[in-house]
Order: C-alpha cells, then structure tokens, then sequence
C-alpha cells in the first residue's frame, strides 16, 4: 500500500499494484509498454517477506502482483539458510586451476 496525500489535506489510501505504467513514463513503458500485474486475479496478488515467498510467487507466468514487505536475502537457500562461496562453485571447479588457465603471465 500506498499512502498519499489526499486534495483535503487527508491521507488517502491508494494501491498502486494494479496502476499501468502511463505512456512515456520511464524505461518500463519504451516499446509497448508493461501491464505489470494489472490483469492479475485476486489468487495472484502476494505479499512476501523471505526469498523462498518471492520464488514461489513468481513460480509461474500468470500476471501477478507482488508485494514486498522488507529486505529479502536472495543468498540463501529454500530453507533459508545462508549460502557461502562453495555452495555456487559448478562441480569440478577450482580456484588454482581457473588462475593458472587464465594466467597472463603463461
């Protein structure tokens, strides 16, 4: 949600999630523009809090509309543990032979 300031001088509520990008407005609306999650139904609009709600929110191409509510630590796994340098190394990696592959000096 978004709260802004209403002609009264009242606060007014407004839920920007189903606004379209108006015409010329930023690099969202170059080409034919976005829709956003505008045409989403009730069932796809989400409010998430951790990585693992974000990735099953956007789990299919359905238009939705994703709320974020505070910081997302996209460095974990599913059951939201930290991940480390060893955990994104592809299978047969090392560090000593990317260095001496790509040496400048050989």
């Amino acid at each position: 949600m978004v709260f802004v300031l209403g002609s009264a001088g009242h606060a007014a509520e407004q839920d920007i999630g189903r606004e379209v990008l108006a015409a010329s407005d930023g690099w969202g609306s170059a080409g034919s523009g976005t829709q956003g999650g505008a045409a989403g139904d009730a069932a796809h609009v989400f409010m998430v809090t951790d990585r693992q709600g974000l990735v099953a929110a956007l789990g299919d191409p359905s238009p939705k509309i994703v709320y974020v509510a505070g910081p997302i630590d996209g460095n974990v796994d599913d059951d939201n543990h930290a991940l480390g340098c060893d955990d994104y190394a592809a299978a047969g990696y090392s560090l000593d032979a990317y260095l001496a592959a790509y040496d400048p000096s050989s």
